[in-house]
């Protein structure tokens, strides 16, 4: 049984129902997105407030809302974990989540 502790901060959580993008409907299908080819030439710092090191040690691509990243986030606490996902909505709620559960979550302005 909850606490109603407990209670108020499930409530303080975005709700996923308001947060809902079809997997298929592709918002980036026109691929005008500039990627870089080969990780290593990717600038990681600008995801890092400038700083390159340490180094990116996990990636979750088509993280979703960020199940799996939370869960290693908690257990891998000094590692750099970095989560892709092109729906909009879902990143918007990954965000908002973050924030309330105080995790330090990063989404660059030229990934929407």
């Amino acid at each position: 049984m909850t606490s109603e502790v407990e209670n108020q901060e499930i409530a303080k959580l975005p709700q996923k129902r308001l947060y809902r993008q079809r997997a298929h409907c592709n918002p980036w299908a026109d691929h005008s997105l500039n990627y870089p080819t080969r990780p290593d030439l990717f600038q990681w710092g600008v995801l890092f407030d400038g700083k390159e090191e340490p180094p990116v040690t996990m990636v979750d691509i088509g993280c979703g809302y960020g199940g799996l990243l939370f869960s290693l986030s908690t257990r891998f606490p000094t590692s750099r974990i970095v989560g892709m996902e092109i729906r909009l909505k879902v990143m918007d709620y990954v965000q908002v989540s973050g924030q309330i559960e105080g995790r330090y979550l990063t989404c660059p302005s030229w990934l929407l």
